[in-house]
């Protein structure tokens, strides 16, 4: 219970920190008051990681503030499992952000999604950056049975790379909006910026946003097109099954990457398979889709995912998960 008690008394601190600092982005105490509860963030971490490790069953003490420990240090989201949610809806993600330039930095890492498919199945959306968002990073990510498993609305300097598509319909989805229905967003944000010097209330081009996110600052530069989705990548994948970026299946039917983004596209070694005929995976019939030791593709420089430490690992926990699945 000490690093319990000392993790939890951080956290707290740190709280308290967010809610009672300055909210104005100009004044200098506004980034002091973020450093003092980065700070206290830190410290609760290996605390709460150390809690994790000795009681690795008793999520009920340690998953929320780790979660919310990590959110606030930047740390990525990941090593989650997440299924059959988005039952209600067809327009909804099971991750999902939109609507802003500016919250960069953002990394969706090692986190399994599976049988997502919206009400009555009718398609939804897994990492779902919906409306111009920008500067997201989905790395490494198991999908399995997603429609629309990766989607960048309209955004820029977003990565889909290093992720593994097991019959998604279709794997990817990647339009340009923001030069065409979604265009009032940016007219807001191009007034702001003339009008205020700010985008979204940050000063996008001031340093700290300026010198570490040097794409934010250039983002209305001479020369640059800001309604089109530039800077993003889509590298390094394995889809096997389903489909790529041609859905010919359910709804939204037809090319997935609109023809006014594709040529702005970073969009290099992706394999893509119709199916997986066994060579690909250590045991695709038990989720084991870990690459084989000889398959081609780690040669080829393609990464094997860590599958065995997305979403729940102990034995207990599994056995707890599966009967709450199974109605017991």
């Amino acid at each position: 219970d000490a690093y319990y008690n000392k993790g939890i008394a951080y956290l707290n601190m740190a709280v308290i920190v967010q809610e009672t600092s300055c909210k104005d982005v100009n004044n200098p105490q506004y980034l002091e008051d973020k450093r003092r509860a980065q700070e206290l963030f830190r410290q609760a971490r290996p605390c709460m990681e150390t809690v994790r490790k000795l009681q690795p069953d008793r999520q009920d003490r340690w998953a929320s503030p780790l979660y919310r420990i990590y959110l606030n240090l930047n740390l990525g989201d990941e090593f989650n499992e997440i299924d059959n949610v988005c039952l209600e809806s067809n327009d909804a993600g099971a991750v999902y952000t939109g609507r802003n330039w500016t919250m960069r930095g953002n990394v969706l890492r090692n986190n399994y999604l599976h049988d997502i498919s919206g009400f009555r199945n009718n398609g939804c959306v897994g990492i779902y950056l919906d409306d111009m968002f920008s500067s997201a990073d989905i790395v490494g990510n198991l999908f399995v049975n997603v429609t629309r498993a990766a989607f960048i609305g309209g955004g820029r300097d977003c990565k889909i790379n290093d992720n593994v598509f097991v019959d998604c319909k279709p794997a990817l989805h990647i339009d340009a909006r923001g030069d065409g229905w979604a265009g009032d967003h940016i007219d807001g944000w191009l007034n702001e910026a003339n009008e205020k010097g700010t985008i979204s209330g940050i000063k996008y081009d001031q340093p700290p946003y300026s010198e570490r996110y040097p794409k934010l600052a250039s983002i209305l530069a001479e020369g640059s097109s800001p309604r089109l989705p530039e800077g993003n990548e889509v590298c390094g994948n394995i889809c096997a099954g389903g489909f790529w970026d041609v859905n010919r299946s359910g709804q939204w039917q037809g090319d997935t990457i609109e023809a006014k983004a594709r040529p702005l596209l970073k969009m290099e070694r992706n394999f893509v398979a119709e199916e997986d005929d066994g060579s690909l995976f250590v045991d695709a019939s038990t989720g084991d889709y870990r690459l084989k030791e000889d398959s081609r593709l780690i040669n080829e420089g393609y990464r094997s995912l860590p599958v065995g430490e997305m979403g729940v690992t102990s034995d207990a926990m599994k056995s707890k998960v599966s009967a709450r699945r199974n109605g017991r």
